[in-house]
């Protein structure tokens, strides 16, 4: 039997939809369980997680994601001949490397340590830009990202960002709940230092400190 002219036609549709998915990358649109999201959020894929709290697409998910997690959706990937698709944003499984499968949060999110310390300077929480991104805590003088000390690189890069499209100058609110946080400040300073990025951490315990 010949296919018919729409049974071509949706076929070709199908191969389009499917092409611009894969140009597009990974979003939490395209997923359909938490292991999915996890498996790749733990391949690099970090835009996932919108508001930086270590939870990619809430949606899907409630909290951070274990190895478990992951591991589920990577055997049933591989048994499907599956391939995590690094190569859509130019990312290295590896360039991130953070521990935080094997380093449970428990404590807050990221939003928590946000609002105590843009409190704390009085500034404005979700300040937006002209070019649409927000910065986290906004003063007269700062443009701060806060972030968990794992995302420390990315932080250093959206605050010169942020301080650029603004006038001001850059800063980064660090958080510390583990020991790979606490790593992770110390690799920074260096470059925090010769960016003249304004360096900040703050605890569990809501503690604020200057990092020289």
């Amino acid at each position: 039997m010949r296919p018919t002219v729409t049974a071509l036609f949706g076929f070709l549709l199908a191969l389009t939809s499917l092409s611009q998915v894969a140009r597009a990358g990974v979003y939490c649109k395209y997923l359909s369980s938490c292991a999915e999201a996890c498996y790749y959020y733990n391949q690099g894929y970090y835009r996932l997680d919108r508001d930086r709290d270590g939870i990619p697409c809430e949606n899907l998910c409630s909290s951070p994601c274990g190895a478990s997690q992951a591991g589920k959706h990577k055997k049933s990937h591989r048994a499907h001949g599956g391939r995590a698709g690094n190569a859509v944003y130019g990312v290295t499984s590896g360039r991130y490397s953070s521990n935080r499968t094997s380093e449970k949060r428990i404590h807050h999110r990221e939003k928590y340590y946000q609002r105590a310390f843009c409190k704390k300077v009085l500034g404005i929480m979700e300040y937006r830009l002209r070019d649409g991104t927000r910065v986290d805590c906004y003063t007269s003088t700062y443009s701060f990202e806060v972030d968990f000390g794992h995302k420390s690189y990315e932080a250093i890069g959206q605050a010169l960002h942020y301080a650029d499209v603004v006038g001001n100058r850059p800063g980064i609110v660090l958080i510390k709940e583990t020991k790979a946080d606490e790593r992770y400040i110390e690799r920074i300073k260096r470059l925090a230092k010769k960016y003249h990025v304004y360096l900040f951490t703050i605890d569990r315990d809501l503690k604020i400190r200057v990092v020289k």
